[in-house]
């Protein structure tokens, strides 16, 4: 009775933390999707806003994505820092850094802007 016990107890904590670190592994992929989706949204306006004008893009911002889980509403929200610095006079460089906010997780992308 005791070894039995014993065993569930084991198994169920076993079981226990799988699910809390698979859980925890699925959260943090989907903000690193959502970061990818954001830095390659940055990328798509900086190839239309063009060299000259790239400076416009610089700043922050926040985007936020609602979707369900097993029928429960869950948020994912992460903050965005825009980022120009001029390299060379026909070279600028675009850095877009993403901050989730449950794990503090960065994601950086890094583009260079040629002047054609």
């Amino acid at each position: 009775m005791i070894l039995s016990t014993f065993l569930f107890l084991t198994l169920t904590a076993i079981a226990t933390g799988y699910f809390v670190s698979t859980s925890s592994w699925v959260e943090r992929t989907r903000a690193k999707m959502l970061g990818s989706f954001v830095a390659e949204g940055v990328m798509e306006q900086v190839k239309e806003t063009g060299f000259d004008d790239v400076e416009s893009l610089a700043g922050t911002g926040r985007y936020d994505m609602d979707i369900e889980r097993f029928g429960v509403p869950l948020q994912y929200a992460v903050d965005y820092e825009v980022t120009v610095v001029v390299v060379e006079p026909n070279l600028k460089s675009v850095k877009v850094e993403v901050t989730y906010a449950r794990d503090k997780s960065f994601l950086y992308e890094t583009y260079l802007v040629p002047r054609f």
